[in-house]
């Protein structure tokens, strides 16, 4: 019986640092889906300032690894922007990163380059917000999320025995 106890004991704790684990894995998903959507923002400014190419065709010589990491998961490259916020793109972020993305997805390729331009840096510098204020609160969230979750792990374990 004492054997089933201490069985018992070691898998709610390990439940407990597993979802521990869990949540400070999906803070750091947000984090990289912010810096994806960052590094598509530059490449989106570049690509127009260099070669005026249309949203299409740049999301269409867009790297997969960077879609991915945006979480498209269609085998095609999506055809605009709102296509990729409409998609997985936009599950991993805020609320704020959320509203930063549909409202790019509204401006870019509606004007004259410059106004795509400005959207593209004015949308990069409330990303880069975003993430500063994000791995700001990283140690804080990942202390917190450690501390419920083996505290619950191990207050379940004492009200069982």
């Amino acid at each position: 019986m004492l054997y089933f106890k201490l069985l018992g004991t070691i898998l709610l704790t390990a439940v407990g640092g597993y979802g521990a684990w869990l949540l400070g894995r999906r803070d750091s998903m947000r984090i990289d889906r912010v810096e994806a959507w960052i590094a598509l923002l530059r490449l989106t400014g570049n690509q127009i300032d260099c070669f005026s190419l249309p949203v299409p065709e740049i999301l269409a010589r867009c790297d997969g690894n960077l879609l991915r990491r945006l979480g498209w998961s269609g085998d095609a490259p999506p055809a605009d922007f709102r296509a990729l916020v409409r998609s997985d793109a936009s599950e991993g972020l805020t609320m704020e990163g959320k509203r930063i993305a549909v409202g790019f997805s509204e401006e870019i390729g509606k004007g004259y380059r410059q106004e795509q331009l400005r959207a593209c840096d004015y949308s990069i510098g409330l990303f880069s917000a975003e993430r500063d204020r994000l791995l700001s609160q990283l140690p804080q969230k990942r202390k917190r999320d450690i501390t419920l979750c083996m505290a619950a792990a191990l207050g379940t374990v004492i009200l069982l025995l």
